[in-house]
């Protein structure tokens, strides 16, 4: 049976048969050590009698739960931790055990943590409590994704940024071949950006790179992507395309959405935007070379005049960078002529 110090929360302990005030002393005394070796420790340990009751918690085990040892005790182990997949492991069980579990706090705040368990047997082999050591993962889950974000979205905008870009592309290109079916990439330079940004200021022209990604999130599906890609520069990923012509609707579709002014500095900015569109695999067929010809035939367009689009086609062909194969001749396919937004 469990022994407890009386008058305060204790833990399961192993007892030896017979009675006897020097044996019932060295318990105590053998007790309170294991009590001030697991109050001196990093690691969050509660234990818990057979009956799944809380007996004792640590110095940890208090921080880490916001639950006081005297508050605890008694209470059933679920009012302290909750099992995230109760149905395939327990805490309170015969053998060694681990499982994710929900930490809640009395002030109702909760995060996920991980117990190993242990169990504690008296000397003819029965049952008399658990061990549980409780090691806070919640913490180190946020600390990554927050890792994860700063290194695959943009601070200024909250979009994706080129690397997460190129990594989804790289996946939509493998979805392409899969599906036989195509893919656009657009690059989408504001036209006007320099300007107001050096007679507004930079705070000014953040607002205004803020109020262009909301507007091009809004026009895309769900599926698609639109990342900032560099200072003025945007590119938007539309996976699975059943034809070039999509892709020259939603071109049309992000010039009106960016025409309209944008409040920036209590003013109202206009800007147009220059689109080139790349389409695999007409254009390319992996992720750099199709981002490639959709920033040519970019340049291209803004080079006719600000506010146009323009699909990558053979004439450019010879403006690729070197290190872009670019499309086989036989199998480029031109999409429309170039078209003003």
């Amino acid at each position: 049976m469990p022994h407890n110090m009386p008058g305060r929360p204790g833990w399961p302990i192993a007892s030896r048969r017979g009675s006897g005030a020097g044996r019932t002393g060295e318990r105590f005394l053998a007790r309170d050590r294991a009590e001030l070796t697991l109050d001196a420790i990093a690691e969050a340990v509660m234990t818990v009698d057979r009956t799944g009751r809380v007996s004792y918690l640590n110095r940890a085990a208090e921080a880490l739960t916001g639950w006081l040892r005297a508050d605890a005790d008694g209470h059933p182990v679920e009012d302290l931790v909750r099992l995230l997949d109760p149905v395939t492991t327990a805490l309170v069980t015969p053998r060694p055990a681990s499982a994710a579990c929900l930490l809640i706090r009395p002030d109702g705040r909760q995060t996920e943590v991980e117990a190993s368990s242990v169990p504690v047997r008296d000397r003819d082999g029965e049952l008399t409590g658990t061990v549980i050591v409780l090691r806070d993962v919640g913490s180190a889950l946020e600390v990554a994704r927050q890792l994860f974000r700063r290194a695959h979205y943009d601070g200024l905008t909250g979009l994706p940024n080129r690397l997460l870009l190129e990594d989804r592309l790289r996946e939509a290109v493998a979805l392409s071949h899969r599906s036989r079916r195509r893919l656009a990439v657009l690059f989408v330079d504001i036209d006007q950006f320099k300007p107001i940004n050096d007679a507004l200021g930079h705070a000014a022209g953040d607002e205004l790179l803020r109020s262009v990604a909301t507007r091009m999130t809004g026009v895309l599906r769900q599926s698609d992507t639109v990342s900032r890609y560099g200072g003025d520069e945007f590119v938007a990923l539309l996976p699975e395309i059943d034809r070039p012509g999509d892709a020259d609707r939603v071109a049309r579709k992000l010039g009106q959405a960016l025409g309209p002014p944008h409040p920036v500095a209590s003013r109202a900015a206009t800007v147009t935007a220059s689109v080139g569109i790349a389409i695999c695999p007409d254009h390319g067929e992996d992720a750099d070379t199709l981002i490639a010809a959709a920033d040519v035939a970019m340049y291209a367009a803004k080079r006719e005049a600000p506010g146009r689009y323009r699909f990558f086609d053979a004439d450019l062909l010879s403006l690729l960078p070197a290190a872009a194969p670019g499309p086989r001749l036989p199998d480029l396919v031109e999409g429309p002529a170039p078209q003003e937004i």
